[in-house]
C-alpha cells in the first residue's frame, strides 16, 4: 500500500446524534413512543456504522475507497492516469456517493477534492475524491506506476 488516510464524517455524526436524542426525549414525555424510538434510533445506528468515515486507499495499481465499518466500498483498477487536478465541489453537490458531471464523487466532508482522469479496462473515465488536502492526496497517486502524463 502506498497511502492510506481516514476522514470522519461529522456533519453525519452529528445529524445521527441529534436524531438519536430527539428519538429519546419523547419516551419520557409520551406513551406508546416506543417503536418510533427503536425505528429512529436504528436507522441513525445503521446510517452510522455504513457512513463514519471514509477511508482512502491508494496501491501501485487501484484505489480503494471504503465507508463505515468497510461494508461499502469502491474498487478502481487503474490502468492509466491521464490527469490529477485538484478541485472544489459545488456545496449543492452534496455529501456522499453521488454522480456528477466530473464523475463519480467520493466525499464525506470536504468541499475540496482531487479530480482524477483515468483509464479502466480501456474506457476513459473521471472520478473525484474528497480531502481536505487533495495536494496530499495527489502525492500519492503519482507514487502509482500508472502516470500516463504528469498534470
Amino acid at each position: 500500500m502506498i497511502y492510506q488516510k481516514q476522514q470522519a464524517g461529522l456533519i453525519l455524526i452529528i445529524i445521527c446524534l441529534i436524531m438519536m436524542v430527539g428519538a429519546t426525549i419523547p419516551l419520557f414525555t409520551m406513551k406508546d413512543m416506543e417503536l418510533s424510538f427503536y425505528i429512529i434510533f436504528g436507522t441513525a445506528i445503521l446510517i452510522l456504522l455504513l457512513f463514519y468515515q471514509l477511508t482512502i486507499r491508494v496501491y501501485k495499481d487501484k484505489v480503494v475507497l471504503s465507508y463505515g465499518v468497510g461494508i461499502i466500498k469502491f474498487t478502481k483498477k487503474i490502468d492509466k492516469i491521464n490527469e490529477l487536478r485538484p478541485t472544489r465541489t459545488p456545496w449543492y453537490w452534496g455529501l456522499g456517493i453521488r454522480f456528477t458531471p466530473n464523475g463519480w464523487l467520493y466525499n464525506i466532508h470536504s468541499l475540496n477534492a482531487l479530480l482524477i482522469d483515468y483509464t479502466e479496462g480501456g474506457k476513459l473515465r473521471k472520478m473525484s475524491i474528497g480531502h481536505p488536502e487533495p495536494l496530499e492526496l495527489k502525492e500519492a497517486l503519482q507514487k502509482m506506476d500508472v502516470i500516463h502524463s504528469e498534470s
